[in-house]
């Protein structure tokens, strides 16, 4: 068997924004510009500086380095994509300065061009601070010693002397990344809603762990479900004991996903306890609470009680099968009106949805939840 060797190309480019939301702008360009065919290596610190050459909001700057098979022309115009998809139109026509949602150059490469649609290196980086620093940044970072001597030698001769501050904000290379550079994510819902599913699926496209509840280590559950009036109370203690050691020990730890919360104890207490068991359960809770972190992102799916009732039934624990209708019901509707709570929260509705067995609805879950965790981890440094 014979393997092409398929040479790829090394190119740096520059990101920039001025207007709403430029963090989250740059970061999501740089998640779509590392797909098909394009690997995206190493990324800058963000820089904000002032507009040059017209009067305008700051802008951030930051610079990346990619491998690809593409040419130069065929990146430009995936480049041209990505600005339009952000809402950046450019002029052909005009030679001025203005605001703008995102641009995208290419700085450098392995070759020379002098086209009318593309010049590299890029004519005006030489004399431009913001593009130089970050620059050298990625080239650094990547070993490259070749682009580094000239990149230091446009630096010494740089006449730009306007202030540039750099971002405590780590850019990410891809989506992947930025699960694995999370906290726990949570995912969570009534009994039957896919929790567990859920969690194996996106630990096997992230590679992330997976942190999942076993019910079956609670000795009191199945006692519970034929009496719950006598059984509720150490049921509830027992879970939310488990629950506290495990969630403690995630709090070290990125990339997990895991299928429960602490908040589960007190929302199915509140349900089976009676007011002075209620009182004696949350003495222990509100300590469990206060000494686990928050989560990354708390994801809520829900369904109808009747879809609940079939995926209960399919996977075919003895132990649920006597769980009826009025409770579910109870169940689904305590966690609709509780999950607000959570700061960094996400409602899905899958009454629409077969994650399982439908890969295009699996998609759909993955891109709402990057959606909600990147605006987390941007919300956290409060830079937008």
């Amino acid at each position: 068997m014979y393997f092409q060797f398929v040479k790829l190309n090394r190119y740096y480019l520059g990101f920039g924004s001025n207007e709403q939301r430029r963090l989250t702008h740059i970061q999501n360009a740089i998640f779509e510009l590392n797909e098909n065919q394009i690997n995206v290596r190493a990324c800058s610190t963000i820089y904000e500086n002032a507009a040059q050459g017209f009067s305008g909001y700051p802008f951030y700057n930051a610079c990346v380095a990619i491998d690809t098979k593409l040419s130069a022309q065929q990146l430009l115009d995936r480049c041209l994509r990505i600005e339009k998809i952000h809402g950046r139109e450019r002029q052909r026509t005009s030679k001025a300065y203005r605001n703008r949602p995102l641009d995208i150059d290419l700085l450098l490469g392995p070759e020379q061009m002098n086209d009318p649609h593309l010049t590299l290196p890029h004519p005006r980086m030489t004399q431009r601070r913001f593009v130089l620093e970050p620059l050298r940044e990625v080239a650094t970072a990547l070993a490259d010693t070749t682009h580094l001597i000239r990149i230091e030698k446009w630096l010494s001769q740089c006449t730009d002397y306007s202030p540039i501050s750099p971002l405590e904000y780590t850019l990410l290379t891809s989506i992947s990344a930025l699960w694995k550079n999370s906290g726990t994510i949570v995912i969570e819902g009534c009994i039957g809603v896919g929790k567990t599913s859920l969690c194996k699926l996106l630990s096997a496209r992230y590679s992330i762990d997976t942190h999942l509840e076993s019910f079956e280590s609670n000795p009191y559950l199945s006692q519970f479900y034929a009496d719950r009036k006598a059984y509720a109370l150490p049921t509830e203690l027992h879970f939310l004991a488990d629950r506290y050691q495990a969630l403690k020990e995630l709090d070290k730890k990125k990339g997990v996903v895991a299928d429960y919360h602490i908040s589960k104890s007190a929302l199915f207490a509140k349900l089976n306890l009676n007011t002075q068991d209620f009182k004696l359960f949350h003495r222990f809770y509100d300590w469990s609470q206060q000494l686990t972190q928050a989560s990354a992102l708390y994801v809520l799916l829900d369904a109808p009680v009747e879809q609940l009732k079939k995926r209960i039934k399919q996977r075919g624990r003895s132990y649920e099968s006597q769980i009826d209708s009025a409770y579910l019901e109870r169940i689904r509707s305590a966690y609709l009106q509780g999950h607000a709570s959570e700061e960094a929260h996400l409602v899905i509705d899958t009454s629409a949805l077969d994650f399982v067995h439908q890969s295009a609805d699996f998609d759909t879950i993955c891109e709402q939840m990057s959606r909600a965790l990147l605006a987390q981890r941007i919300k956290n440094h409060k830079l937008e």
